[in-house]
């Protein structure tokens, strides 16, 4: 299964359980009662659709957009574990061999030609860049007042929508991109958003990421080398005791999600001294779930 394969061929390696958690998520009706081939036909219709599709492919960066035109013209195939690939196969776009490389359908593809416009790229710009905001402000601070993300999107897009608008955005992102909620102004980490205390430290003392970075994290989870990060490296350095080799291994090893301690200067600098650097496994979506439930990361502790 590689070249040529069609969308129905990736689901057809699903279980009709699996399937029926699929058509679930996305909310399809009349799906109880079919057959695993009509079920298959009545998700790969659904998911083709126009307002289906924008849905989805909306939030990919342009990276994410060339690595998938790339793999459909490429001899080698790229790895289905790739970060690249990560949220069209969470969504059920992309499938994968047992080898590890990542299949695009013939569908995707023709996906690809027909979004390609002016006015669907200036809808992505806004939607992806909102998306590795979010993600990057969870990773480094946990919890955001909607006032920073709004400055935030502002100096990176010139975004120029009302407060209102840009909450409604975060609460139409599709439920497998969405690891955020909304509350009293507050955007945090849904494994945040149960805690008693919702406010705020002083925001003045955060680390302000580049775009370049923002993009980045939105995508890998964790800084880019180059000049931004060597200058965040230094200015850690500068205001606390530490060798810049720990202080890159606590940046690129973001666990910010793990406590309430934001990143700042100084509490980046704690790290050092008070907190080994862990780093974990990351867990793709059609990976089994950690929990040892046996079904898919995406349909059980990944929702």
């Amino acid at each position: 299964m590689k070249k040529g394969t069609a969308l129905k061929d990736i689901f057809n390696d699903f279980l009709k359980n699996e399937l029926k958690d699929i058509a679930k998520q996305k909310k399809i009706r009349g799906y109880s009662t079919l057959n695993k081939e009509q079920l298959i036909d009545k998700i790969v219709e659904y998911m083709l659709n126009d307002e289906e599709v924008q849905k989805y492919f909306q939030y990919l960066t342009n990276e994410e957009i060339e690595a998938v035109k790339n793999e459909i013209t490429s001899t080698e195939g790229g790895k289905s574990n790739d970060a690249l690939y990560e949220k069209l196969y969470a969504a059920g776009y992309l499938g994968g061999m047992n080898n590890g490389e990542i299949v695009v359908p013939v569908e995707v593809q023709a996906v690809l030609e027909k979004i390609e416009n002016k006015e669907f790229n200036e809808k992505r710009k806004v939607t992806s860049f909102l998306l590795s905001s979010l993600r990057t402000m969870c990773v480094l601070y946990g919890k955001i007042s909607i006032d920073l993300l709004m400055q935030i999107m502002k100096d990176g897009i010139n975004y120029n929508e009302s407060t209102e608008e840009l909450i409604n955005r975060i609460e139409s992102i599709p439920e497998v991109y969405n690891e955020f909620e909304v509350n009293d102004n507050v955007v945090s980490h849904k494994r945040l958003s149960d805690s008693e205390d919702n406010s705020i430290k002083d925001e003045s003392k955060y680390y302000i990421p580049t775009v370049e970075e923002i993009n980045t994290i939105g995508v890998y989870g964790e800084l880019p080398n180059g000049p931004s990060n060597v200058e965040l490296v230094s200015s850690v350095v500068k205001e606390n005791t530490g060798e810049k080799k720990a202080v890159r291994k606590v940046i690129s090893n973001p666990t910010r999600i793990d406590d309430s301690i934001p990143w700042t200067f100084d509490n980046m600098g704690k790290r050092l001294v008070n907190q080994p650097v862990v780093k974990t496994k990351k867990v793709y979506p059609n990976d089994k779930c950690p929990c040892g439930s046996g079904k898919k990361y995406k349909y059980c502790c990944g929702r």
